[in-house]
């Protein structure tokens, strides 16, 4: 696979540690990825994935990497994460996970659901100020803005970025168990304080019964060479 993609390692870049949880994640050379490397999958690869542009097929395959690796270290050897319906990987019977790319970097994290209901990984890289600004607007809520505009230049864009990938973290842990789509303004960041890393993310609509507005849940967030990597997960 050298030297594309390094074998997929045991990753776990938080201060909090959380048992029954298995994450990997790999690092990769963009510029070195070839398609014909999709092969070594050794499963069929999905049309919309020989169609895509080689940067898709690169994370593709990158991150299938990393959850065939976190399923093997379960006791799950062989899965190659099939692509739902709902364009989110597919996981056997009776385990939940998600998957992330980066630049240059793809993660898995995988749990079996006595142990979690939603599992919820994403990692953002940390781009100039001036790009991240572009899509704040987009992103925070107008409670987040205020907290926004209390930081400097540097400070704003972890900030944007930080709330961007737990956002993401959490639709990933909770669309699974809602099946309900949701957006970047349908929950926020509360009692904000930069020299913690795990935060609270409230709902700010209802999902269904159980998960409704006001509901919290608790994100957890690492910067690691200049990328922000975050975590959300639903006990079960």
């Amino acid at each position: 696979m050298m030297p594309f993609c390094q074998p997929p390692q045991p990753y776990w870049p938080w201060r909090e540690s959380f048992p029954n949880l298995s994450v990997y994640a790999t690092e990769f050379q963009l510029s070195a990825f070839q398609p014909v490397l999709l092969d070594t999958l050794g499963t069929s690869i999905p049309t919309s994935i020989q169609r895509s542009a080689p940067k898709r097929q690169a994370d593709y395959l990158s991150g299938r990497l990393c959850a065939s690796q976190a399923l093997q270290s379960i006791g799950i050897e062989g899965w190659i994460a099939p692509i739902g319906e709902d364009r989110a990987p597919q996981w056997p019977a009776g385990l939940v996970g998600s998957i992330t790319h980066g630049t240059g970097m793809a993660a898995a994290a995988v749990a079996r659901a006595e142990h979690y209901r939603g599992v919820g990984i994403d990692v953002e890289t940390l781009l100039k100020p001036e790009t991240l600004h572009n899509i704040a607007e987009s992103v925070l809520t107008p409670a987040e803005q205020t907290i926004l505009a209390d930081m400097l230049g540097a400070q704003q864009a972890a900030f944007i970025a930080t709330v961007f990938s737990l956002k993401e973290s959490l639709y990933k842990a909770l669309y699974p168990i809602v099946g309900k789509s949701f957006y970047f303004h349908d929950a926020e960041v509360v009692g904000w304080d930069a020299n913690q890393t795990a935060v609270t993310l409230k709902l700010l609509l209802d999902l269904s019964n159980d998960w409704r507005v006001g509901h919290t849940v608790t994100g957890y967030y690492a910067a690691q060479h200049a990328r922000v990597i975050s975590l959300v997960l639903i006990s079960a």
